[in-house]
């Protein structure tokens, strides 16, 4: 069975880390971007089971990557789960599902429900 990839865009460094070593100790390839527009060439380049977009990030935002990913006939099927401090204001929420986001998690991340979502998409 093929190791699962998962795409992790975040541009805190902190943050990024720490979620990079949660999805590892789940048994998943873990592919890191800073920006949107990484996270746009690592989805094509590499076609992940999984992304975990921030939405608020420098170069590209989360929307913007989103709505390209999915544009793509390569990497539109690719399950996207948004994660954001700030999907609890204005309508972030319904941005982010309206360029395609799959889930929508808030920040700080619930590291229990983050596994169980992380888990069903992965899951073979």
């Amino acid at each position: 069975m093929a190791e699962k990839k998962v795409l992790l865009v975040e541009d805190y460094d902190a943050s990024r880390g720490f979620m990079s070593f949660l999805l590892a100790t789940e048994g998943l390839k873990v592919l890191e971007a800073k920006n949107g527009v990484e996270a746009v060439e690592l989805a094509t380049s590499e076609h992940p089971d999984l992304i975990l977009m921030d939405l608020f990030m420098p170069l590209m935002d989360g929307f913007e990557a989103t709505a390209t990913i999915r544009a793509q006939e390569s990497t539109k099927d690719i399950p996207i789960i948004v994660i954001s401090a700030h999907l609890d204001t204005g309508d972030w929420r319904v941005k982010a599902r309206a360029v395609g986001a799959d889930e929508c998690l808030d920040k700080p991340v619930d590291l229990d429900m983050l596994r169980t979502v992380v888990r069903q998409y992965t899951a073979t």
